[in-house]
């Protein structure tokens, strides 16, 4: 585990994709959405990420349909730590599918666009 502060958004996102897995460990009693931006480049980046979060939320639901999530269950850790050594061990993939793709700049720019046009066809005032 290697943790790094205060690099420039690039170098992260290189970090990032050299990764064996990140972290997303908001906590089970912490608010999720103050790791949005990350959840969102992590998805975008179609990397492995270990995740310790409610059972229901919308982060275990987008990594779950990305197929790139391990969910700590918080419950025992020794179990936890098990679960993890074999995910990591068999490559730390649960199948990713490219779904992690819609959350790309590019794939938000061009939905936008599609919104702004056809706003724009509708013949919305200026």
């Amino acid at each position: 585990v290697e943790f790094i502060d205060h690099v420039p958004q690039p170098e992260v996102y290189a970090l990032i994709q050299r990764a064996r897995a990140c972290l997303l460990i908001p906590g089970r009693r912490r608010y999720w959405w103050t790791n949005f931006a990350k959840l969102v480049d992590y998805l975008a980046l179609g990397v492995p990420v270990i995740a310790d979060v409610p059972p229901v939320s919308e982060v275990r639901e987008e990594l779950g349909k990305a197929g790139n999530g391990f969910f700590l269950q918080g419950e025992d850790v020794d179990a936890d730590a098990l679960a993890l050594v074999s995910w990591l061990s068999t490559g730390g993939e649960s199948g990713l599918n490219g779904y992690g793709q819609r959350y790309t700049a590019l794939r938000q720019a061009e939905a936008f666009a599609t919104v702004f046009d056809e706003v724009l066809a509708g013949g919305a005032t200026r």
